[in-house]
């Protein structure tokens, strides 16, 4: 299988998030790597490394580089922070190839300087993530094919109910085959990378917050300051934080005029407060608008304030649609999407998700319907 060929659908995020506070020194360990290649047409080509993946090659943080000789071989050795996927390019070419970089082995990479998204890279952690990319695929295959099917019948009418369900039936056994799988390769592979990407991709799913947190706990140290693994643990946190009856913390962010808000002065000053995880681009969160102003309208004066945060990454469509929807209560942004520090925090993987708190910060619930918001406000508020 040519893992430069195949888009990996379980590394997309790279992004770190690091607080550095006043008066402390921050350092991370460091180790070694080393990258042997052969790509034919190469010989004087610059060819750089970059621990940015999936994002393009003219925006990628550059770490090193190289000249490849007249022999069309290259090698590239320093220190790295993290082990983890890297991306190796040339900055005349669109295409690039993930590179895994464990520390402890060396990479190999083997190809055409033309078609570099091509090459063949070899190193054991990156066999076990094309290993398991090989044995999930049919049953992604399956999943996206019987997703179409049920998609299909339910636009039916009438719809076939009989045929709907068997279609929910199948996607049911299929997740039940890839749990299976996930558990299998977990047991056989501790402390493999391949479970970082697992984790964030089926975190409270398929895989428990507390088989995930034993996954982190078998990492060895050099995944420590993987943005993958850092992610994974932040997701984990925010689960933590975020259980019903837990105080969470208040978010500082700013409103569209670039002013300081801390959620802290709007949450004392009311009875309860709903925090409301949304972004531009959110068709579900946009369509639940109309009935989140009516709750508003009906409880507001009893001392419910509401306070959206956005995690759009564009701060103009942020803008926009605020303007479009003209809502009564405060605005706030955390950009990064997803992994947004906000978003991270919250354990917010998908939206709209709305946070009901009291006065004190204790969270009473956490939903993504604004229909189980009423119904607890009629019991607090009535």
């Amino acid at each position: 299988m040519n893992f430069c060929l195949t888009r990996m659908r379980y590394a997309t995020w790279l992004i770190v998030l690091i607080l550095i506070f006043p008066g402390i020194s921050v350092s991370f360990a460091q180790y070694s790597y080393r990258i042997n290649g052969k790509l034919q047409g190469g010989a004087g080509k610059t060819i750089y490394l970059s621990d940015d993946v999936y994002v393009p090659n003219t925006t990628k943080h550059r770490i090193d580089s190289v000249v490849i000789n007249e022999q069309d071989e290259f090698q590239l050795t320093g220190k790295i922070t993290y082990a983890g996927l890297y991306s190796v390019f040339f900055e005349d070419q669109k295409g690039f190839c993930p590179v895994m970089l464990d520390t402890k082995n060396p990479a190999t990479i083997l190809g055409h300087a033309a078609l570099i998204y091509q090459s063949k890279v070899s190193s054991p952690q990156q066999h076990l993530l094309e290993q398991l990319a090989g044995l999930d695929r049919p049953i992604q295959d399956s999943l996206e094919s019987t997703l179409r099917l049920a998609n299909a019948e339910n636009r039916k009418k009438p719809v076939d109910s009989v045929m709907l369900s068997r279609h929910v039936l199948k996607l049911k056994h299929l997740n039940t085959r890839r749990a299976a799988l996930i558990d299998t390769f977990a047991a056989n592979h501790p402390g493999a990378y391949s479970l970082l990407p697992l984790s964030e991709n089926h975190l409270g799913t398929l895989i428990s917050f507390e088989k995930a947190e034993g996954y982190l706990r078998s990492m060895p140290a050099e995944y420590a300051n993987n943005p993958l693994y850092l992610k994974v643990n932040k997701l984990i946190a925010g689960h933590k934080a975020t259980q019903a009856g837990l105080v969470i913390s208040d978010f500082e962010l700013r409103d569209a005029n670039a002013k300081l808000v801390n959620t802290a002065g709007i949450r004392k000053t009311n009875k309860y407060m709903i925090i409301d995880f949304w972004a531009s681009w959110c068709t579900p969160c946009r369509a639940n608008n109309q009935a989140l102003l009516k709750l508003y309208r009906t409880y507001h004066p009893r001392q419910l304030e509401i306070v959206g945060i956005s995690i759009d990454d564009n701060l103009n469509n942020w803008k926009t649609a605020l303007k479009q929807e003209d809502l009564p209560w405060p605005q706030l942004i955390d950009t990064g999407g997803f992994s947004s520090a906000s978003a991270l925090r919250a354990d917010i993987r998908s939206i709209p998700s709305y946070l009901l708190t009291d006065a004190g910060g204790r969270l009473i619930l956490k939903t993504h319907k604004v229909e189980a918001l009423t119904d607890v406000l009629k019991v607090l508020l009535p």
